[in-house]
């Protein structure tokens, strides 16, 4: 059964396709829109660093 990542609550319903076909879903307790197997992640350090230079206004490119 599929769980809301942030929730994880079982309500959850399809929400269409992403521009990569893959199947999007949407939880109808907290409307938060994801796909079931997220290969995209960013790293802790990553994640730091973007939190840190968002915060101090740098661009990040």
């Amino acid at each position: 059964m599929l769980h809301c990542p942030d929730c994880n609550k079982c309500k959850i319903k399809k929400n269409g396709c992403t521009h990569y076909g893959i199947q999007n879903y949407k939880c109808k307790i907290c409307n938060r829109q994801f796909v079931e197997h997220n290969t995209h992640t960013i790293g802790s350090e990553k994640r730091y660093r973007i939190k840190k230079a968002l915060k101090e206004r740098v661009s990040l490119r």
